[in-house]
């Protein structure tokens, strides 16, 4: 009777700490990506925790931590200038479509104010920089309305990653033996 006892014990307390361990993995990947985000610090400690997480528990984590696209190109679109990528943390493209939104401005405005002909008086119209300067403004919102979910897809899929272990490669040697004796190389990345 005692030896059925003791083995229920030892079963009941292998049973709570692995419960224990799960959660506290679960609680420390939670906790380093709601204080830091998704970083490559972060990425790292998920990396290293995540083969004590359930399915359960790295579903919770992606859906939590998941980053939307939606935001961003809402701003990118209706009000340019490249805050969408900047709210976004995405700051090499939000300076390029910044830089891109004043060089197209500055355009249309050298076409229709700076432009003149100091010999007639009359206003210089070429339609060369105006036209220009329009379609770098309609290029550049086709560009940042693509950005934001580029990113965001960048940054999930670095986090399914971490959580799945996806970006490790494998290596392994298998003997073949059969007609011919020797070694099969098998690379999984």
């Amino acid at each position: 009777m005692s030896k059925k006892i003791l083995i229920i014990t030892i079963v009941l307390l292998a049973v709570t700490a692995s419960l224990f361990a799960s959660s506290d993995a679960f609680d420390k990947v939670n906790y380093t990506l709601s204080l830091n985000g998704i970083t490559d610090e972060s990425v790292k400690v998920v990396h290293n925790y995540s083969n004590l997480l359930s399915t359960t528990e790295k579903m919770l984590i992606l859906n939590q931590y998941k980053k939307s696209g939606v935001v961003p190109f809402l701003l990118n679109f209706f009000i340019g200038l490249g805050l969408g990528s900047w709210i976004q943390g995405d700051y090499v493209n939000a300076g390029i479509q910044l830089g891109l939104d004043i060089i197209g401005v500055s355009l249309i405005l050298i076409e229709r104010f700076a432009l003149y002909s100091s010999m007639s008086g009359k206003p210089f119209y070429s339609g060369a920089a105006g036209g220009l300067g329009i379609m770098i403004l309609s290029c550049n919102r086709l560009y940042q309305g693509i950005t934001p979910w580029v990113k965001a897809g960048q940054v999930n899929r670095k986090l399914e990653d971490a959580l799945l272990n996806k970006n490790e490669a494998k290596f392994t040697i298998t003997p073949i033996i059969g007609e011919k004796i020797g070694l099969m190389a098998n690379i999984n990345l």
